[in-house]
C-alpha cells in the first residue's frame, strides 16, 4: 500500500517508482490536487447527482412495488411478467456478450 501511495505522488513513468521510494513520500500532488483543482466542487456535484437519483429510483420503485402489491387492475399479471422476463433476459444478454468476446469471468 505504501508503494501505492508513492507512485501515486510521482508524476513520472512507472520506470521511476525506484526513484519515488528512494526520494521518499511527499504530499505535493495531493496538496495541488485538492488546493489547486476544482476536485471538491466536482466531488460534491457527483455526489448530489448520485444522491437525488437514488432517491428518486427508491421512491419510484417504493411507488410502484405498492400499487403491484394493494391494488389489482387489469394488466397487473402481464406486467409484472414483462417485468421479469426483462429481468431474466438482460442477464442472459450479458451472459451471451460476455462469451462472444472471451471473458473468463461472467459478470
Amino acid at each position: 500500500m505504501i508503494v501505492s501511495l508513492q507512485a501515486c505522488s510521482e508524476m513520472r513513468s512507472s520506470a521511476r517508482r525506484r526513484d519515488a521510494i528512494e526520494n521518499g513520500f511527499t504530499m505535493e500532488h495531493f496538496t495541488y490536487f485538492f488546493n489547486e483543482t476544482d476536485y471538491l466542487i466536482w466531488f460534491k456535484n457527483t455526489f448530489l447527482i448520485a444522491t437525488m437519483t437514488m432517491i428518486l429510483s427508491v421512491s419510484i420503485s417504493a411507488i410502484s412495488a405498492y400499487i403491484f402489491s394493494r391494488f389489482s387492475f387489469k394488466l397487473k399479471k402481464k406486467m409484472l411478467m414483462s417485468m421479469l422476463i426483462l429481468q431474466i433476459y438482460r442477464h442472459i444478454f450479458r451472459r451471451w456478450r460476455c462469451e462472444r468476446i472471451n471473458l473468463r469471468r461472467v459478470i
